[in-house]
């Protein structure tokens, strides 16, 4: 199917929930039948009516690249004829826009609830009870019910819902706490990728989140502020609400909890932002909208301030005190020593601001902490929550689990004595980082030697020099390096302990670099030509520019017939080398997207034996590799990269590549890699 063909069925997708909901799970599980007993039990319908649905779902899906097989005694398997036409379908129906598309309205109560909370807080819509149940296709007794449930809810962040002379609904409370419970209940889990289109449809051209977040980084950098990667995805958001509410004419009333002498430094890198801002889209920020994003900055700061609300020496007692008294009934014994006191001293300091502000923080591992530690964490919270400083606030499960973070790094210190050089990768912040630097170091005592822990985004090209390996928590198998990466759980599970041995396996890096990497041949074969075709391979002429070469390079792939995605994969190239450069040798270069923008995912070659002129440190590269990768799915894409970090570590292959550049000569070398 071709591609305009493609773009005019998505105009109009012709399932209706359940069928979407049926495709979905065949799709999890493509390489397996899935009995429609089991479809049933996950999707919460009756056989019959997967059955049912399945056969209407059957007919409709040819058009979109892909069948249902049916095997009596084994189940249903989805077979993918068409990927481009497949994906592009599965990406329509998982898209917010959908529900209308779908469905007459929402299904459930928890979708009401989030419809009618999208028009009052964030569409700011004027609305009655009358008009919700006709819209929504209920009765009023059930427009009433999930109003309650809203009512519930609200409450908690000291806000009413109330009526206006006209009988419309209204949310009534202070503008930071409806900003609170709009953040909390909307994007609390949401990344900024997913938000971007969806939620903050900005009217000013040329301006997004990703304007916003690059602004926000490089004034942090600029200025020495610190803060995680998952905190700084929150702050982003923090501002980008600011801006819609600006926009709508809502501001935060002036608060005098705490004085700008305490944010002295925080205030001033937030009028920086605040100015970046401004100049952009010509929107004035008030005053006190600056404050709290200095707040913001203050609260998820990872470090200790010099003008500090309470005395060093007092808290430090006080930690002591409770850490010895907690040793002694907790099943888990831990090490008080330096580390550990430096840690927690340094978290409770932006803990405080955030209490003393009402400033909640969510935490991403609180679930898993508190499954998987549940005593130490009820401990741990019944002890330290006596210690003075403390007693006045009420702190939720969020913060203790960062506080125990810190202590379980504690449970597993020891020694380091390893061989790979490792930089580590972790984005939930200082406890847990070193809680898995010494999870490593305690599985690995012989094998790594864990040279930096840091966050995603100070990751540069310098730091990967000598570099064996990097091991990571957040999934950044998109984005290329010149050395493996492994994506590993912040509790280094034993799959991940598994995956790592592969690597420590191998005689350090000599083998990750130079010799084959032994992978099935059929296999690799299958994989290369997912990813490579000789369509996307160019050969140019000698004066070509940089940009005239990403442009022919950027139209050999499939996705590039519309101008939308042309215009992202060159936006967010733009934003990678923001962080470091794309050039990972002086003979090579790997351009590539921040995020995943495409439905394909696929790698175009460009050779330019004399040379091309990519920036002030790299004025020869002779080989350009543009990765564009699936927003849907990259199998084999861990093992593309492993190639191709292979292949650009044997300079003599490279070489062999240019004096005979052709597409065969490259599947050659890049076989020979692999095998």
């Amino acid at each position: 199917m071709r591609k305009n063909e493609c773009d005019t069925i998505m105009e109009n997708i012709e399932f209706v929930t359940t069928e979407i909901d049926i495709i979905k799970k065949l799709f999890q599980k493509k390489a397996t039948y899935i009995s429609s007993k089991e479809l049933a039990a996950e999707i919460g319908v009756s056989d019959k009516t997967v059955r049912k649905y399945i056969n209407h779902a059957k007919e409709a899906l040819e058009q979109y690249g892909a069948t249902i097989e049916m095997k009596k005694g084994s189940g249903y398997l989805l077979n993918i004829e068409d990927q481009h036409t497949f994906y592009s379908l599965l990406e329509e129906i998982n898209s917010p826009q959908l529900s209308t598309a779908i469905s007459s309205g929402p299904s459930d109560n928890i979708e009401r609830e989030r419809f009618i909370l999208n028009l009052l807080l964030l569409e700011n819509k004027q609305v009655t009870i009358h008009e919700l149940a006709e819209t929504m296709f209920i009765s009023k007794s059930t427009v009433s019910a999930v109003i309650q449930q809203i009512k519930h809810k609200i409450n908690a962040f000291n806000l009413t819902l109330n009526y206006d002379y006209q009988g419309n609904l209204l949310i009534l409370g202070e503008e930071l706490e409806k900003r609170r419970f709009i953040l909390s209940y909307f994007y609390s889990n949401r990344s900024i990728e997913s938000l971007n289109t969806t939620l903050f449809d900005y009217q000013f051209e040329g301006f997004s989140m990703e304007t916003i977040f690059i602004i926000v980084l490089e004034k942090c950098r600029e200025y020495q502020v610190q803060v995680s990667d998952f905190v700084l995805q929150n702050l982003v958001i923090h501002i980008s609400l600011a801006i819609k509410r600006i926009e709508s004419g809502f501001v935060i009333n002036p608060k005098d909890e705490i004085s700008s002498t305490d944010i002295e430094k925080e205030l001033f890198v937030a009028e920086k932002i605040v100015a970046s801002i401004e100049e952009l889209i010509g929107i004035e920020f008030p005053e006190n909208e600056a404050f709290y994003i200095a707040v913001h900055l203050k609260s998820k700061s990872n470090q200790l301030g010099e003008d500090t609300k309470f005395e060093d020496k007092e808290l430090q007692i006080q930690l002591l005190e409770k850490l010895e008294q907690l040793n002694t009934v907790v099943d888990t014994p831990f090490l008080i020593d330096q580390q550990l006191l430096m840690g927690l001293k340094i978290h409770f300091e932006p803990l405080m601001t955030r209490l003393k502000n009402h400033i909640a923080l969510s935490n991403p591992l609180t679930e898993e902490v508190v499954t998987k530690f549940p005593k130490l964490f009820a401990k741990s919270k019944q002890v330290l929550a006596t210690m003075p400083i403390l007693k006045h606030y009420e702190v939720s499960d969020h913060e203790w689990s960062y506080i125990l973070l810190h202590i379980l790094a504690a449970v597993e210190r020891y020694k380091l004595a390893s061989k790979l050089k490792v930089i580590v990768i972790c984005a939930t912040g200082l406890g847990s980082a070193q809680m898995l630097k010494n999870r490593l170091e305690n599985e690995f005592s012989n094998s790594l030697s864990i040279e930096s822990v840091i966050s995603y985004y100070q990751l540069n090209g310098e730091m990967l020099k000598d570099i064996d390996l990097i091991i990571s928590t957040i999934d950044i198998s998109t984005t290329f390096y010149s050395v493996p990466v492994v994506n590993v759980s912040v509790f280094l599970n034993k799959e991940d302990i598994d995956l790592i041995n592969k690597y420590v396996g191998r005689d350090r890096s000599s083998q990750v670099k130079k010799n084959k990497l032994h992978i099935n041949q059929r296999k690799s074969q299958d994989i290369f030509n997912q990813y490579f075709s000789t369509d996307r391979f160019i050969q140019f002429e000698p004066g070509t520019s940089r940009d005239e070469m990403m442009q022919q390079l950027i139209a050999t792939l499939s996705d590039s017939s519309t101008s939308v995605f042309v215009g992202e994969l060159e936006k967010q190239i733009q934003i990678r080398e923001q962080f470091s450069s794309l050039a990972f040798s002086q003979l090579a270069a790997f351009p590539h997207p921040a995020q995943p923008v495409g439905i394909s995912s696929e790698i175009a070659i460009g050779l330019l034996p004399s040379g091309l002129y990519w920036d002030a440190d790299h004025p020869k590269i002779k080989i350009v590799f543009l990765m564009s990768h699936s927003r849907i799915e990259n199998p084999g894409l861990e093992m593309i990269n492993e190639g191709l970090a292979a292949f650009i570590h044997q300079e003599d292959l490279m070489y062999q590549l240019i004096l005979q550049p052709s597409f065969e000569q490259f599947k050659t070398l890049f076989m020979h890699v692999l095998g």
